[in-house]
């Protein structure tokens, strides 16, 4: 979330997205499928071993570390079965007045509400069982805790969008 850059065309757009699921027990049982049927590929290309623990269990998968073909095998994996929705808010930053991007974890918090609030009125998301995951490596530890408050009073008191 910056201006800065915009005349050398980076960091036009800033982009929050949100992966609805749709049978959940399924989705994790496709996503274990994958990385057991392409395990020795995922280890070929995890040089440093940032997807696995120091034991050699697999840990986590990251796109980063990906090669093009195990993200192209990837995406058809789970494009094929319709398991989750995916929406999103584009902010393009060069319409945004610098004032907003001042303190950029109210920037940050207030565009999540914006997202959750209209896809819960558009009735893409259920306002009775959600479960929201920041990634932190993108949000400071302090920022996440202010993030549940916020969400809290916006969502719940405020707007009676979600459900207490």
């Amino acid at each position: 979330m910056t201006k800065k850059g915009l005349d050398n065309n980076k960091n036009k757009y800033f982009v929050i997205c949100m992966i609805v699921t749709n049978n959940n027990k399924l989705l994790k049982k496709q996503y274990s499928r994958f990385i057991s049927s392409n395990l020795s590929d995922i280890r070929k290309v995890d040089l440093h071993n940032n997807m696995f623990y120091s034991n050699g269990k697999f840990k986590e998968l990251k796109g980063a570390y990906l090669s093009v073909e195990l993200k192209k095998k990837f995406i058809k994996y789970f494009c094929r079965n319709h398991l989750f929705d995916i929406y999103y808010i584009c902010v393009q930053n060069r319409f945004v007045e610098n004032i907003f991007y001042e303190n950029k974890a109210r920037a940050f918090n207030y565009l999540i509400r914006l997202s959750i609030e209209l896809n819960t009125n558009n009735l893409n998301i259920n306002k009775d069982i959600n479960y929201l995951y920041v990634d932190e490596r993108n949000v400071k530890t302090s920022t996440v805790a202010t993030l549940g408050e916020y969400l809290n009073i916006e969502l719940v008191t405020g707007k009676k969008v979600q459900k207490s």
